[in-house]
């Protein structure tokens, strides 16, 4: 059995179907069949945008974390650049280098210069290249 409440319901569904012109209660009936569907649809829809909305709050997230990482990286990268331009990072503490086959210091096992660290030039004014493994001639 209705209660008064749903029956009063029911029966403004009927007098607004009745109104429209439709009077057969199986045409009715497949109306608010319609109805139900594309209802179910339209709540679908709704949770796909909302679900979305949160797709893109995330991936923004994610994007301005990442612009962050790539800006330090790039004043890192702009740091090194200005530095390896001023020679700065060819300069190792004195401890690192070790004196050459005669006790001289600026001629280092490693073929670098002790003052600047820079690869030492040999007596053709040429940098020697030293491979690790092979004999050089």
């Amino acid at each position: 059995m209705l209660t008064g409440n749903i029956r009063s319901q029911v029966d403004r569904i009927w007098d607004a179907f009745w109104s429209g012109g439709i009077s057969n209660p199986l045409e009715v009936i497949e109306q608010i069949t319609y109805l139900l569907f594309l209802k179910r649809l339209d709540e679908l829809h709704t949770l796909d945008e909302n679900k979305s909305a949160r797709r893109v709050t995330a991936v923004e997230a994610l994007k301005t974390a990442q612009g962050a990482s790539l800006t330090e990286l790039d004043a890192l990268f702009a740091s090194l650049q200005h530095r390896a331009f001023r020679g700065e990072l060819w300069e190792r503490p004195p401890y690192v280098f070790r004196k050459g086959a005669e006790g001289n210091p600026s001629e280092t096992s490693g073929g670098h210069s002790a003052e600047t660290n820079k690869p030492a030039k040999n007596s053709s004014g040429t940098i020697p290249i030293r491979f690790h493994g092979h004999r050089n001639d």
